[in-house]
């Protein structure tokens, strides 16, 4: 076993021996590329910092990847994410550990608006994480993100370790049984639900001059395991955005948050749910 000194302290972890997921080289570190937003300009998001990886960050075995990805359903972000992809505009990762170190005691930061965590051949770059988990453990600030990338016993175990010490990694999932499967193994879960779901009900709002879809959840959403699924708030009630909710900010939590299929990319999600 190989490990970085301060990973996973409680109990004996076993990973993926891999030169590339533990070396502690500046050469590495500095290939990865990501931008930062000191404060998000998304309704929905609020004014909180937001980041962006390029798109070799994420994992080829996303069920989105081909298509359905939100981060590339609009013009603004998939732009964006392509310029940052192309090292035309942001930072490499120390970059982006020296801003998160500089964040005020409490400041809630969401990381990745586009993008996965830094990976090796599917299994979650260590150093990366480490590096990112102290930063954040530095300047007590509260970060979290979201991953496709598989739950295998690597994965799990790197996740865990985020949560386990103030960094939130909550596993993306595309059903209530898969976000009962990681929830059984002790991780954080969010689901994406189709628009037509039943349970819930599309109206529009106007909001300070915008057009806004929102969902009227109707009846009760449970897991095949009794778990409460609760529907993002910021898609049930305008103006509730990420930085005054941040549920999915907190590790310990014992509910799935539900994000309802939407933007342009919404039909081919809703096609994917339902078959």
């Amino acid at each position: 076993m190989q490990a970085i000194p301060g990973f996973m302290r409680d109990r004996e972890v076993r990973f993926l021996s891999h030169q590339l997921l533990l070396t502690e080289s500046s050469q590495l570190l500095s290939m990865v590329k990501v931008h930062i937003t000191a404060k998000s300009s998304n309704g929905k998001v609020g004014k909180i910092p937001v980041t962006t990886t390029e798109e070799s960050s994420c994992p080829t075995t996303c069920p989105f990847y081909g298509g359905g990805c939100y981060a590339k359903s609009g013009f603004h972000l998939r732009d964006h994410w392509q310029r940052v992809s192309r090292g035309e505009r942001g930072t490499d990762w120390d970059g982006l550990t020296d801003f998160i170190k500089s964040l005020k005691a409490g400041q809630l930061w969401r990381h990745n608006q586009a993008g996965d965590l830094p990976h090796v051949d599917g299994h979650i770059n260590l150093r990366h994480l480490f590096d990112l988990v102290q930063a954040n453990q530095a300047s007590q600030a509260k970060g979290y993100t979201y991953t496709h990338h598989l739950l295998h016993t690597h994965n799990k175990e790197a996740i865990k370790y985020a949560n386990n010490n103030g960094f939130t990694i909550n596993c993306s999932t595309e059903s209530l049984e898969a976000a009962d499967s990681a929830m059984n193994q002790g991780m954080p879960a969010v689901t994406v639900i189709p628009s037509d779901h039943k349970a819930i009900e599309s109206y529009k709002v106007t909001y300070q001059g915008k057009k806004q879809e929102l969902f009227k959840v109707k009846e009760k959403i449970t897991t095949p395991d009794g778990r409460r699924v609760v529907v993002c708030p910021a898609q049930t009630c305008a103006p509730t955005k990420c930085e005054t909710c941040k549920l999915c900010s907190k590790a310990d939590r014992n509910y799935v948050i539900a994000f309802v299929a939407h933007g342009n990319g919404k039909k081919k999600v809703n096609t994917f749910l339902n078959n």
